[in-house]
């Protein structure tokens, strides 16, 4: 009986892979707007986002850097970057109006 053709697992986890987050409360008129580094390494913005806000990016090689910016008008926000395991790799939990994390 041959041998089955080993199957790539769709859930290993990519080390390129981060995932970051956004947290916090949002009044009703303030405008999150969020400013993250793509898989590319160029930053991209997200303007007037709900809360929470998640966004996977799988880095491109020789992409080093990854940071998540957040600010608000009146919010109290919080950010993370884990990476594919679920790791903190960078957090910031001050309830503050400008969240940065950066890896």
């Amino acid at each position: 009986r041959p041998a089955r053709p080993a199957r790539c697992s769709a859930t290993a986890a990519d080390p390129r892979t981060v995932t970051y987050t956004v947290t916090g409360n949002r009044q009703l008129f303030d405008l999150v707007t969020i400013i993250y580094t793509d898989q590319q390494g160029a930053l991209q913005t997200d303007v007037n986002v709900p809360l929470p806000w998640t966004k996977q990016v799988t880095l491109d090689p020789g992409v080093q850097l990854s940071s998540v910016t957040a600010t608000s008008v009146g919010g109290q926000l919080n950010c993370s970057i884990t990476d594919s395991t679920g790791a903190t790799l960078a957090a910031q939990n001050n309830n503050t109006m400008i969240a940065n994390c950066t890896r």
